[in-house]
């Protein structure tokens, strides 16, 4: 979207246009009209992701590493290790992004008695600049894309 006095449409993640006037006096209603303090808030919803960037050899994800990246940068082998929910209550519905920036093999492993679908054997490995999603889809069931 281009800075300015013009008015402005962007698109939204599902093809909706929303028109928006750069003068407080615009008003929002059905048609997708929007006024500045809605713009306020729509740009706070995008905001950048923060970086739980972790160095050492082993990291056990907490509850502030949910909707973040957690990124692994270590030229050794490292484990990112997935908590029981009894440990850590992350939400069904939670995620988490890993992305391996070093250059050791990150794996990516589950605490006992947590579940981790979508992997080989219940591990995944992320070579150096890869990266997953992890899911959590139920109490102490995780997957990864």
């Amino acid at each position: 979207m281009e800075e300015g006095t013009s008015d402005q449409t962007v698109t939204n993640n599902i093809g909706q246009f929303i028109k928006i006037y750069p003068h407080s006096e615009a008003t929002s209603t059905a048609a997708g009209l929007m006024s500045a303090s809605d713009k306020t808030k729509l740009d706070a919803l995008f905001t950048a992701v923060t970086i739980n960037a972790q160095t050492g050899t082993s990291y056990t994800l907490v509850l502030a590493d949910q909707s973040k990246l957690v990124t692994m940068s270590n030229a050794s082998a490292n484990t990112l290790t997935i908590p029981l929910y009894s440990s850590v209550a992350y939400p069904t519905g939670a995620w988490i992004d890993v992305v391996n920036t070093g250059a050791g093999s990150c794996t990516i492993t589950a605490a006992s008695g947590v579940t981790f679908n979508g992997t080989d054997g219940g591990t995944k490995a992320i070579s150096q600049w890869s990266g997953t999603r992890l899911y959590k889809i139920d109490t102490n069931t995780w997957i990864t894309r």
